[in-house]
């Protein structure tokens, strides 16, 4: 079974890191690849997988069913 995207990478964050610290990153990054504000070529599609991440990581049980998703059974 494949694995869902990292998303804490998306978000340049720490597995562990705080909601304050997820949405902080969230709207930093956005600030940043915003489609309306930058118009290079991969923004629109970088702008939505940043907010697919957040989507996640931003909502409490939503993020624990995706931590609980990415571990991986040992060998």
């Amino acid at each position: 079974m494949a694995l869902s995207p990292d998303y804490y990478s998306v978000l340049g964050v720490s597995s562990t890191a705080s909601r304050d610290t997820i949405h902080a990153a969230w709207k930093a990054l956005l600030r940043q690849y915003h489609p309306d504000t930058n118009h290079g070529v991969d923004v629109s599609a970088r702008a939505k997988e940043i907010n697919e991440a957040y989507s996640v990581l931003g909502k409490k049980e939503a993020r624990a069913a995706y931590d609980r998703s990415q571990i991986r059974p040992s060998a």
